[in-house]
C-alpha cells in the first residue's frame, strides 16, 4: 500500500489514541491548532474548486473532521477535569473571547453555537436533503438525454461514458454531503453538552478535590469549559460553512469568488443603485454620516466602474441573432437511420439506468448484428412520440415506419406456439410474427408458463419486432458511408485486394449494389474480403448485379451452408424432377433468365410451396434447394411465402452436407 493509502487509517488511529490515550497540554495544543488549520483548509477547498460535484472526498474529510473534534474535546475535558489546565490554547481562548468575564465568554460561544446550529448547519442540511432528491429524480431523464444524443450520433460513446459517470458522481455527492451535514448538525449539539459538563464537573472537582471556593472553581472552570468550547466550535462553524458552500453553489462555474465578482460586476445598476441609497441615507440628520457616505461612495464607485466595464465600444453595432446555415437546415432535414418511438407510458423502458431496459437491450442488439450479419448498424434512437396511444410503440426505419406494436406495461406477453391451457388475459397479437397471444398480468406469469404458454416481456416483445423489422430493412442500411467504411477495414488487412478492385475494376456504387443485395437475401458480410475477392474475378466476365451476386454467393457456400442451417440438419426441400427440369427450361429459354409461367400454373406453384412449407416447418426454418438458373425465380416464389426461408442453389451448398429432402414440391399439371 502506498503513502496516500496509509494517510486515513494512520488519522483514524490517532483519532482513537487521542480519545483513550491521556494527552500533554502541549500535544493538545498542536492538535487543536491542527483542527482549526483543517476547517480552513476545507472552506478554502470548497471555494476554489470548479464544481462541488468534483471533491467526491468532501463529505468523507467532514466526517474525519468531525471525529477529531469529538476526539479532542474528550482529551481536553480529560486535562480540564483531572488538572484543571489544558493547555495554552484553551486557556488564550477563554482568557482572549471572554475577556476574564465568564458571563461574557458564554455569552460569546452561546451566540456562536446558535449561529452555527440554527443557521448554518440546518441551512446547509436542508440544501444538502433538497439536492439530494432533486439530482436523484432529475437522474434517469439526464441519462436518457446522454443515450438520446448518443443513439442520434451527437456524442461518442467515450463522451456518453464520460457524461454517464458526471452524473453518478454528482448524484453520489449531493447524497453524501445530505448524510454529512447531519453529522455537523450533531457536533454543534455534542458541543453544548460537553461545555456544561466540563463547567458543572469542573466546578465540582474543584471544590471537593481542589480545594477552592466555589466561586473560584466556577471563576476558574468556566474560562476552561468556554475556552474548550470556542476552540471547538469555531472550527466546527468553518466545518458547517465549508459544507453550506459545497451545497448551494450547485449552477456556478469556476471557483466561488470568480463566481461572485463576475456575477456581481455583470449587474451594475444594483451597486451604483445600493451606493445612492446608502449615501442618501447618510445625509440623514442624526445618521452616522462618515461610514454611511464612505460605504456607499466606495458601492456607487464599484458600480459605475462595472458598468463602464460592461459598456460596448462606440463603434460596435449589435449583432443581430445568426440566421441558421443551410448546413443546419439541411442536417435538421436527415431522419434518423433507425428509431423507436414510445407512447407515454412506455417511456419507463426508455429509462437507461434500468437493468435489461430497452437501451441496453439495443446495445446488445447492434453487438448481435455485428458479429451475426457483419453490418454495423447505426445508432438506434429512441424518443417519445405524441402523436402514438400513451401504449403503442413504433419502428422507423430512414424515417418512414417500418413496424407498430402495442404493449401493456405491468403484463407480459403470453404467445401460443401449440396446444397450452386457458388462462385469464386480454387477446392479442404478437406484433413481430402475428401469432396468437395474450397479455397476461405479470403476478401470473408462473401460471401462464406452467400452462404451456410462451411468455415474453414488454421490452423483449419490441426489440423482437424491431430485430425483425430490421432483418427486413437491412439492406436499406447499406449506404455508400457503411460500404467505405467496411473498405478501409479491409484495406488495412488486404490493401492490394481493395485498391486493385476499387475504383479500378468496379465503383464504390457497384459494389454497394452487390452487398445490398446480399443482405437482403440474409447473407452474413463476415466475409467482406472473400466477398471482394470474388467479385474481383467475377467482374471481368460481366459487371451485372446478378452476375457478380452469383458469383458472390458461390464463393461464400461454406457460410451460406453455416448460416442456413444446413450445417445443422435443417429440414430440406427442393422440387420435383420433372417440375425442376420445366422451370430451368423456361429460364433458358426467357430473355432476362426469369421463367415466364401461366397464371394459373404460378398460382398452383405457389400454393404447393406453401402447402409444403407448413407441412415440414415444424420446429425449424426449411431451406429450398434448386438450380442455379432459377435461384432468383424460386427465391420471389418463397418470399410470397415467408421471406425468412433460405434458397440456395446446388453450387452454394458445401459438398460435405449430405442433402436429404424433407419435402419435394410437385405441382399437378
Amino acid at each position: 500500500m502506498s503513502f496516500k493509502g496509509l494517510v486515513v487509517p494512520a488519522f483514524a488511529a490517532a483519532v482513537v489514541a487521542v480519545i483513550l490515550v491521556p494527552l500533554p497540554w502541549w500535544l493538545l495544543d498542536v492538535l487543536i491548532a491542527f483542527n482549526i488549520s483543517l476547517s480552513l483548509v476545507l472552506v478554502l477547498l470548497v471555494s476554489s474548486a470548479g464544481r462541488p460535484a468534483d471533491l467526491g472526498s468532501f463529505p468523507a474529510a467532514v466526517l474525519l473532521a468531525t471525529l477529531l473534534r469529538v476526539a479532542l474535546n474528550v482529551a481536553s475535558t480529560r486535562l480540564i477535569l483531572t488538572r484543571g489546565y489544558a493547555g495554552q490554547v484553551i486557556e488564550r481562548f477563554g482568557e482572549f473571547v471572554a475577556g476574564g468575564n465568564p458571563v461574557l465568554g458564554f455569552v460569546m460561544f452561546l451566540i456562536i453555537t446558535v449561529v452555527q446550529f440554527v443557521v448554518v448547519t440546518r441551512g446547509a442540511e436542508r440544501v444538502a436533503e433538497v439536492a439530494a432528491r432533486f439530482t436523484l429524480d432529475a437522474m434517469p431523464g439526464r441519462q436518457m438525454s446522454v443515450d438520446a444524443d448518443l443513439n442520434a450520433g451527437l456524442i461518442t460513446e467515450e463522451e456518453a461514458r464520460r457524461r454517464r459517470e458526471e452524473i453518478r458522481r454528482e448524484a453520489d455527492f449531493y447524497g453524501a454531503m445530505d448524510g454529512a451535514s447531519r453529522f455537523v448538525r450533531g457536533d454543534a449539539v455534542a458541543g453544548l453538552v460537553i461545555v456544561a459538563v466540563n463547567l458543572l464537573g469542573g466546578t465540582l472537582s474543584g471544590v471537593l478535590f481542589g480545594r477552592m471556593s466555589a466561586g473560584e472553581a466556577l471563576a476558574r472552570y468556566a474560562l476552561l469549559a468556554i475556552g474548550d468550547g470556542l476552540s471547538a466550535q469555531i472550527p466546527a462553524l468553518l466545518v458547517s460553512a465549508a459544507a453550506g458552500i459545497a451545497v448551494t453553489r450547485a449552477a456556478s462555474a469556476g471557483d466561488l469568488s470568480s463566481s461572485l465578482v463576475r456575477e456581481a460586476a455583470s449587474h451594475p445598476a444594483a451597486l451604483a443603485g445600493a451606493g445612492a441609497l446608502f449615501c442618501a441615507v447618510g445625509l440623514v440628520p442624526g445618521m452616522a454620516h462618515a461610514p454611511m457616505l464612505a460605504v456607499g461612495g466606495l458601492l456607487l464607485g464599484l458600480g459605475l466602474y462595472a458598468r463602464r466595464l460592461a459598456a460596448p465600444a462606440p463603434a460596435a453595432e449589435e449583432a443581430a441573432p445568426a440566421a441558421p446555415s443551410f448546413e443546419d437546415l439541411y442536417r435538421s432535414c436527415l431522419p434518423d437511420a433507425v428509431a423507436v418511438e414510445l407512447g407515454a407510458a412506455l417511456l419507463q423502458y426508455a429509462d437507461p439506468g434500468r437493468p435489461g431496459g430497452l437501451p441496453e437491450r439495443v446495445r446488445q442488439l447492434r453487438a448481435r448484428f455485428a458479429s451475426e450479419m457483419g453490418v454495423v448498424l447505426p445508432p438506434v434512437r429512441i424518443k417519445e412520440s405524441a402523436a402514438l396511444k400513451a401504449t403503442a410503440y413504433a419502428i422507423l426505419v430512414r424515417g418512414v415506419e417500418a413496424g407498430r406494436g402495442e404493449v401493456l406495461p405491468g403484463h407480459v406477453l403470453a404467445v401460443s406456439a401449440g396446444p397450452a391451457g386457458e388462462i385469464p388475459g386480454i387477446p392479442a397479437h404478437d406484433p413481430a410474427f402475428g401469432l396468437p397471444a395474450l397479455w397476461v398480468a405479470e403476478e401470473r406469469r408462473a401460471e401462464a408458463e406452467v400452462a404451456g404458454w410462451t411468455v415474453v416481456d414488454p421490452v423483449s416483445v419490441i426489440v423482437t419486432h424491431l430485430v425483425e423489422v430490421l432483418r427486413r430493412c437491412l439492406h436499406e442500411l447499406i449506404d455508400r458511408q457503411e460500404v467505405q467504411n467496411m473498405l478501409d477495414a479491409v484495406r488495412k488487412a488486404y490493401p492490394a485486394l481493395v485498391d486493385e478492385l476499387v475504383p479500378g475494376v468496379l465503383s464504390a456504387a457497384e459494389v454497394e449494389e452487390v452487398l445490398r443485395a446480399l443482405v437482403r437475401e440474409g447473407v452474413p458480410l463476415t466475409d467482406v474480403a472473400g466477398v471482394l475477392d470474388a467479385l474481383g474475378r467475377a467482374a471481368r466476365v460481366s459487371k451485372d448485379t446478378a452476375h457478380l451476386v452469383r458469383e458472390a454467393r458461390k464463393s461464400l457456400y461454406r457460410l451460406l451452408t453455416r448460416s442456413s442451417g444446413l450445417a445443422d440438419g435443417a429440414p430440406v426441400l427442393v422440387f420435383d424432377p420433372a417440375l425442376e427440369r420445366r422451370l430451368v427450361e423456361a429460364a433458358l429459354r426467357a430473355p432476362g433468365g426469369v421463367p415466364a409461367l401461366e397464371p394459373d400454373f404460378a398460382g398452383k406453384l405457389v400454393d404447393a410451396v406453401a402447402a409444403k412449407v407448413r407441412q415440414v416447418a415444424v420446429g425449424r426454418v426449411p431451406v429450398f434447394v434448386c438450380p442455379g438458373e432459377v435461384r432468383e425465380f424460386v427465391r420471389a416464389v418463397v418470399e410470397r411465402v415467408s421471406p425468412r426461408i433460405p434458397v440456395l442453389s446446388y453450387q452454394e451448398v458445401d459438398p460435405q452436407v449430405e442433402l436429404r429432402p424433407a419435402g419435394v414440391v410437385r405441382v399437378d399439371v
